[in-house]
C-alpha cells in the first residue's frame, strides 16, 4: 500500500467497551448492494477475524467466496464501508481482534478522481406484494443498480442479494455481473458459487487460517480491462 497516493484512506479502529460484535447474520446495518469509488487496494491490519489482509481488485468484476465454512467475506465489505464512511453510526461496527487494542483498515482508490454524471432517471421499484419473492426483488434490485452505474464507481454486492436467487434468477444474475460496465465486488456464497461462472474476474476465496483467523486465497487472477474513466470539469464536451 503506498504512502504517498493522496487517494488513500486509513482508519484505525479502538475497541469501545459499549459495542460488541453481533454474530448473527440477519443484522446487516447496510444496503446489499453499496456504490463506493472504484478500489485498487484493500489493507485489513488486526480487523476482526482477519490478523493481515492484502487485496489487489480488477477495474472490472471481483468475485469473492469461501473454501468449506470459512469467515471473513462480509468482513471484506463492512472494512470498506466502515473506512469511507466513519461516522455513519453502524449499529454493529467492526472492532479490532481479539486480543488487539488497535485495527486499521487502509483503501487505495483506482482513480485520482471521480465524476459522476447527474441523470434524470426513472428507476424501476419491484412490487412489494406477497406475490413477489425475495429473490425476483433482489435480482431487479441488481439490474437496477448495474444499469444505472457509471464509470469510476463501483458496487459492493453482499451474499444476501444472489443466495436467495432460485437457479434461472442466479442464471441470469451471473449474466448481468459478467456484462457490468463499472467495477463490482460481489460476494458469492460457496453453495453458489461454480467455477467457470465469471471467466474474466478475479475471484478470491476465503479459507480457514492459523489460530481461528481467516486466510485468503486467489483461485483466479482475472482478465485486467481498463474500464473508461472520463474526467469532465465545469464546461459541457
Amino acid at each position: 500500500m503506498t504512502e504517498t497516493n493522496k487517494t488513500d484512506v486509513q482508519q484505525e479502529l479502538f475497541e469501545p467497551e459499549m459495542f460488541q460484535r453481533a454474530g448473527r447474520r440477519d443484522m446487516h446495518d447496510w444496503n446489499p448492494i453499496e456504490l463506493v469509488p472504484a478500489i485498487r487496494r484493500l489493507g485489513l491490519s488486526r480487523v476482526g477475524c482477519w490478523e493481515e489482509l492484502e487485496m489487489e481488485f480488477l477495474p472490472g468484476l471481483n468475485v469473492i467466496t469461501e473454501i468449506g465454512s470459512a469467515r471473513g467475506k462480509s468482513t471484506i465489505l463492512r472494512s470498506i464501508l466502515q473506512a469511507l464512511r466513519p461516522v455513519a453510526g453502524f449499529l454493529y461496527p467492526l472492532t479490532p481482534s481479539e486480543g488487539a487494542a488497535e485495527g486499521r483498515i487502509a483503501i487505495e482508490f483506482m482513480y485520482p478522481s471521480i465524476s459522476h454524471r447527474l441523470v434524470t432517471a426513472d428507476v424501476p421499484t419491484a412490487p412489494e406484494s406477497d406475490a413477489v419473492s425475495l429473490g425476483q426483488r433482489m435480482l431487479e434490485t441488481l439490474r437496477t443498480h448495474l444499469r444505472l452505474s457509471q464509470a469510476g464507481m463501483g458496487l459492493l454486492i453482499d451474499e444476501d442479494v444472489t443466495s436467495p436467487l432460485d437457479t434461472p434468477m442466479y442464471r441470469e444474475a451471473v449474466r448481468l455481473l459478467n456484462e457490468a460496465t463499472c467495477q463490482v465486488i460481489c460476494v458469492i456464497g460457496s453453495q453458489r458459487y461454480n467455477p467457470g461462472d465469471f471467466p474474466a474476474a478475479r475471484v478470491f476465496a476465503c479459507t480457514r487460517g492459523s489460530r481461528e483467523k481467516a486466510g485468503m486465497e486467489i483461485l483466479q487472477s482475472g482478465v485486467s480491462v481498463e474500464i473508461e474513466q472520463q474526467f469532465v470539469t465545469g464546461e459541457n464536451t
